[in-house]
């Protein structure tokens, strides 16, 4: 009746209507249900995107509403609705004039055949065979509704494919895209030039200063004559670039072969700076004031050859170290390192003064497997503990990690299982060996997919083997309350303790840590967590003994890198030596 009384008064005053002056109009789709195809009609309509702009008459309205209807049928062309009709509607209202937007779609046409030709087109040649062309690695659906969009997209993932199985000169010759209309159908026929099979030829390097070629030679994944494969190019580029010898690394191929039918190769480089002075001051709770001085040259003899020095000065503790590192050492992905050490340390429970030396191999086995193993020689003497001494060990360090999470500061979904015993022989005293190790395990759960939950698990055990617990080094003993475990304890306290209440350290421990990690934007999180500890003397974890726990929150600011770490831990069993509570601030999750 509404709109019959507006008819009624378009006749009547038409002439007026006609050049009234618009001072706003309203805009309303409606008609297809498809939210999505529906975002982009809005996006793409001129009667929305020059709304602010209003024109000075209905007629003028009129024709800006008529001129948006092919431009808007192309787009539903475009996802497969070819029969699709649209019409428009102007009414006044109280508030001004509405647009009304109607939208026949019709039936949405279905792919029902996706054809791969070589050249020559006109002969309809049986592609050839690489698996990586298949309509599912594709993303192709036959007998489901498409869109001109995934069909365009599908060259590039053709070249893709085809680059993949050993032809990255290929290129497309030609796309027919058929439309049924009787049997509302599409139908689509591509035409591939593939080029030549190519294999890997001669390999020129640019944009080298100080760095030798043969730095880059041992980098490169491919050999002179393999089957072409981006793979290779790209573990290559990702290698070279994880030196930090380089701010850029581009690798690329002429578009023809040489001589030799194979395909040239280039690596073109910009080195980064080399040599660094880093200076540092820093706060904690456990630590108070503290500075750090380090100096570091990344490209010793030219061949990435790495020296550091660095020095760590706090209430806490003072330490220097002093690391050699030279990579790909006998084999590609092994590095040698040599490192120096020195570390007082003055604590609640004990002082020490150590120094030691250090020789390892450091193997990175594959992406997810990575082990180290040496030697390494170590003199301690121990204050103001329970149980005083000297020690001279010579110990034979071995780590073992094999880790499926996807993010080093961030995980958000996998494991992670390390392992690391070192037998130590003690020159001092009679019962000289012991094995001390440790076995950590890390669970990630994703429980929403944008990963606005993770659960995270951690469990920690580890076991002294070895002589009497009074001629072990106290500084080798267990002892909780750190930000790795029991976050809220005083640091490095929790463990058994003597007659006179003094922690006499131990040689097990299990400790357990469970958070919920919640990311309510894309930079803020937070994160309540428990931490649950066992430290006993005997030599194996065992559940039985006095556990510890802890509560706490911890907030998270999430930036390209990783996330900034806040928490604050409180002891549940609290003793008189104990804080109420302990902040820890870092970059990462807590594991």
């Amino acid at each position: 009746m509404k709109r019959l009384f507006c008819k009624f008064f378009l006749i009547i005053f038409f002439p007026s209507y006609i050049f009234a002056v618009i001072p706003s109009y309203s805009v309303k789709f409606s008609g297809l249900k498809n939210h999505e195809i529906l975002r982009v009609l809005e996006d793409n309509s001129q009667l929305i995107q020059l709304q602010q702009h209003p024109p000075r008459s209905i007629n003028a309205l009129k024709y800006r509403a008529e001129t948006d209807i092919p431009n808007l049928l192309e787009i539903l062309k475009t996802y497969g609705y070819f029969d699709a009709k649209i019409i428009t509607d102007i009414e006044p209202t109280s508030s001004g004039v509405s647009v009304f937007v109607f939208i026949e779609a019709g039936p949405r046409y279905i792919l029902d055949a996706f054809n791969i030709y070589s050249t020559p087109c006109e002969k309809k040649l049986p592609f050839l065979r690489c698996k990586y062309l298949s309509l599912e690695d594709l993303e192709i659906q036959i007998k489901r509704p498409t869109s001109y969009r995934d069909i365009i997209n599908t060259d590039l993932k053709v070249l893709t494919g085809l680059s993949d199985c050993g032809y990255p000169l290929a290129s497309t010759h030609s796309r027919e895209v058929i439309v049924d209309r009787k049997s509302k159908i599409i139908t689509v026929d591509m035409c591939v030039n593939p080029g030549p099979l190519c294999h890997f030829g001669y390999t020129t390097m640019a944009g080298l200063e100080t760095i030798k070629p043969l730095f880059i030679a041992k980098k490169i994944r491919w050999k002179e004559g393999d089957l072409y494969s981006p793979k290779e190019i790209e573990e290559t580029q990702k290698r070279l670039l994880e030196t930090n010898l380089f701010g850029s690394v581009l690798i690329s191929h002429k578009e023809q072969l040489d001589s030799q039918e194979q395909l040239p190769m280039k690596i073109t480089v910009t080195e980064a700076k080399h040599k660094n002075i880093s200076l540092g001051v820093n706060f904690a709770t456990i630590d108070g004031f503290g500075a750090s001085i380090g100096w570091a040259n990344r490209n010793v003899n030219q061949m990435g050859e790495q020296v550091s020095i660095n020095f760590d000065i706090s209430q806490r503790s003072h330490s220097g170290d002093f690391i050699y590192r030279k990579p790909d050492f006998a084999k590609l992905d092994q590095d040698y390192v040599f490192r120096l050490l020195a570390n007082s340390e003055r604590i609640h429970v004990y002082n020490s003064f150590s120094y030691g030396m250090t020789n390892r191999i450091d193997r990175k086995i594959d992406k997810r497997t990575y082990i180290s193993y040496g030697f390494k020689q170590e003199y301690i003497e121990v204050k103001k503990s329970i149980n005083n001494g000297y020690f001279f060990l010579l110990g034979l360090p071995v780590y073992f990690c094999y880790s499926t999470a996807n993010h080093l500061l961030n995980p958000t979904k996998g494991f992670t299982i390390i392992y690391k015993p070192t037998p130590y022989c003690n020159l001092k005293i009679k019962d000289r060996f012991f094995l001390k190790q440790r076995l950590i395990n890390n669970l990630y759960f994703p429980v929403t997919k944008n990963d606005f939950l993770v659960l995270a698990f951690r469990i920690q055990l580890g076991s002294i083997i070895g002589p009497n617990i009074n001629k072990l080094p106290f500084n080798k003993l267990f002892l909780g309350g750190s930000d790795d475990d029991l976050r809220g304890y005083r640091y490095k306290t929790v463990s058994p303790k003597d007659y006179k209440g003094d922690s006499t350290g131990g040689r097990s421990a299990i400790y357990l840590t469970f958070e919920p990690r919640f990311r309510v934007t894309k930079t803020i999180g937070f994160v309540p967590f428990v931490d649950f500890g066992n430290v006993t003397r005997k030599q194996y974890p065992t559940p039985i003994g006095k556990w510890r726990k802890s509560l706490g929150i911890g907030l998270r600011y999430f930036t390209f890198f990783g996330p900034l770490r806040f928490d604050i831990g409180f002891p549940l069993n609290r003793s008189k030596q104990d804080p109420k509570y302990r902040v820890y601030v870092s970059i990462g999750q807590t594991f």
